[in-house]
């Protein structure tokens, strides 16, 4: 029963229960972390990077590095908006909200999503001139919050997802895709 072709479904993946195809509204979900991922690796490349650079150089690599956050802040919260009022309470109908799954990826989107907000806080607040410490404790926030979110993503990629796929009716699958179409 649980290996069955889902009518519809547009890839396939193996999850902790074996191969699972995805429908059309856990596929959106899945297909959004790889820019996301993208997104996240330049974070992580510029965060490195800032860490290291002179003096003189700071205020501009610092600038594009909260450049980047502030365009991934938004994209992340559209997404996560998406498995917070949808996949999340749908498949909570199944397995329940306040432990196991569901509670942990809340929890980790409100982990990540604090860290991007220390940073921008940490960088708002910068001494002048800027110092080595204030830089390191600066991209330790948003290197921290990067960590929570891949490993969010995995969690999700390879248990949430495919949980949901095996787990709700065809009629849920039809009302998260249109919470995550909207």
């Amino acid at each position: 029963m649980f290996n069955e072709p889902n009518e519809g479904c547009m890839s396939s993946l193996m999850g902790a229960m074996g191969a699972v195809n995805f429908c059309e509204p856990i596929q959106i979900l899945f297909d959004e972390h790889k820019p996301l991922r993208k997104q996240m690796e330049e974070i992580l490349t510029k965060a490195e990077k800032v860490a290291g650079v002179e003096q003189g150089q700071r205020n501009t690599e610092i600038a594009e590095l909260t450049r980047l956050v502030e365009v991934y802040k938004v994209d992340l919260i559209r997404h996560s908006a998406k498995e917070e009022e949808g996949l999340f309470p749908i498949l909570g109908r199944h397995i329940g909200t306040q432990f196991g799954p569901i509670a942990v990826m809340e929890h980790e989107h409100s982990e990540g999503k604090r860290y991007i907000n220390e940073y921008l806080t940490k960088q708002k607040e910068l001494p002048s001139p800027i110092t080595p410490d204030s830089i390191s404790d600066l991209s330790l926030s948003i290197i921290r919050g990067i960590q929570v979110l891949m490993d969010h993503f995995s969690k999700e990629e390879n248990v949430l997802f495919p949980m949901a796929e095996r787990t709700l009716t065809q009629e849920e699958k039809d009302e998260l895709l249109a919470i995550v179409k909207a």
